[in-house]
Parts: structure tokens; C-alpha cells; sequence
């Protein structure tokens, strides 16, 4: 088995950052494999952000790959918490 793509998350992800983000995810989804999301380094993340991750996990399971998170922030946990998107994140799975 192959090791899984490695996407590592910016420190602050919001509408101003989303459409790299999303370019970002759009090659991933390309590439049909499982994907790491490396989010330790998010300190600032909205709910468009969250709203494209989200979509991004149901991709991802849809091709039958697998999304893992690596080391998510406080952030990441909170703001997916507030927006019930825990089960749609993948956050699960964490690692």
C-alpha cells in the first residue's frame, strides 16, 4: 500500500485563502488516493473553509479513498464541533 498524499493546512484558512486551498484539494481529488491532513498549524480557520474540507472528505470516501487527519489543531477540533462537521470532516480518524 502506498503512503497517503500529505496536504499541509496554512496557518490561517478563510474566504481570502480558499480558492488556493481548493486548487489544493481539486489535485488531490485528481490523483485518487488517500490523503493526509496535516492541521497543526491552523490558528484561523472560517466556515466556507470548513464547508470545502468537508466536501473534499465526502470526495475523497466516494472514490473509495481514505482521509486521515495528522495532529489537528484546537482550532480545527472547535470550529467543526460548533458546526457539527466532525462526522463529515473525517475527524474520526484522526491521527
Amino acid at each position: 500500500m502506498s503512503n497517503p498524499l500529505q496536504i499541509e493546512l496554512s496557518s490561517v484558512i478563510n474566504l481570502s485563502t480558499i480558492g488556493a486551498l481548493k486548487t489544493q484539494l481539486d489535485d488531490a481529488v485528481s490523483k485518487n488516493a488517500d490523503v493526509s491532513l496535516l492541521g497543526v498549524n491552523v490558528e484561523k480557520v472560517d466556515t466556507a473553509a470548513m464547508q470545502l474540507l468537508a466536501v473534499f472528505c465526502e470526495k475523497i470516501r466516494a472514490d473509495g479513498n481514505t482521509l486521515s487527519w495528522v495532529k489537528p489543531s484546537e482550532e480545527v477540533g472547535n470550529v467543526a464541533a460548533l458546526l457539527g462537521l466532525e462526522s463529515a470532516l473525517c475527524l474520526a480518524e484522526k491521527g
